[in-house]
């Protein structure tokens, strides 16, 4: 069973999370064929087949963050170069030629949390769950979650979420503004797929230049602030209390 799922259709490709018995975590092959599909979408995208996309993830959950049963096997070097996987997953989604649009149903916890921030609009049931749970266990977002969350909600709420671990409803999450949309369980992906085909009607010229000066604001401080966690994502990686946490949790919180 392939682990991301892809389909294209009348412009909008959709991309789904699919290792639903794991709640959809990042295993590392999971991270390698998601990367592989973002690259295809690319390439539609130039070939004019693809004008916006849809990531989802298969019930029971949007997606639950790294794959902790497999991180606690592994050395501090395979655990860093995981953690790469994961925020190349997110970048590419960022820059993605055309308009992303994350459909949010369960949980979207600490990785999960930060593929949905990485999109452009943001569909949630009102089930879902997003919350950053990685200051429990000795570490944090590593692949652009804490830059990208402040960037969207401010420095105080972003705080809030990142340093308590709270979890937050789909609900809630639309009153704070992470998300653009609460819905239903049952509306959510249909309200994504009409989003995504709205924006793929769109000339693709127009979409392209607003969503380059979005990314524009405030880009030189974003990247130093994404450097440095990246710096200090590896160097927690090296922690041994880290090490031991990951190995001791059986479960992706």
């Amino acid at each position: 069973m392939d682990s991301v799922l892809f389909k294209c259709s009348a412009a909008v490709a959709t991309i789904t999370l699919n290792r639903p018995r794991a709640r959809n975590a990042l295993s590392s092959e999971m991270c390698n064929r998601l990367l592989a599909i973002l690259s295809e979408v690319n390439s539609l995208y130039a070939k004019g087949k693809v004008r916006a996309a849809v990531l989802e993830g298969t019930e029971p959950a949007f997606c639950a963050g790294a794959d902790l049963k497999e991180r606690g096997k592994m050395s501090p070097e395979a655990m860093s170069a995981h953690s790469q996987l994961i925020a190349a997953c997110a970048d590419r989604l960022a820059d993605l030629a055309c308009p992303t649009v994350a459909a949010i149903a369960g949980p979207a916890l600490g990785g999960g949390f930060e593929l949905a921030l990485a999109c452009d609009l943001r569909i949630a049931a009102n089930d879902a769950i997003f919350g950053f749970p990685e200051i429990k266990f000795g570490f944090f977002p590593g692949a652009g979650g804490p830059v990208r969350l402040t960037r969207l909600v401010g420095y105080s709420t972003a705080t809030a979420l990142l340093m308590t671990a709270r979890h937050v409803t789909g609900e809630e999450a639309a009153g704070l503004h992470i998300v653009h949309q609460c819905l239903s369980h049952s509306a959510v992906h249909q309200a994504a797929m009409k989003e995504a085909a709205n924006l793929a009607g769109f000339a693709p010229e127009g979409i392209r230049s607003l969503r380059s000066l979005l990314a524009a604001i405030d880009q030189a401080e974003f990247e130093r602030a994404q450097s440095r966690a990246r710096q200090l994502r590896d160097q927690l990686n090296y922690v041994p209390v880290v090490a031991d946490a990951l190995s001791q949790f059986g479960k992706q919180p």
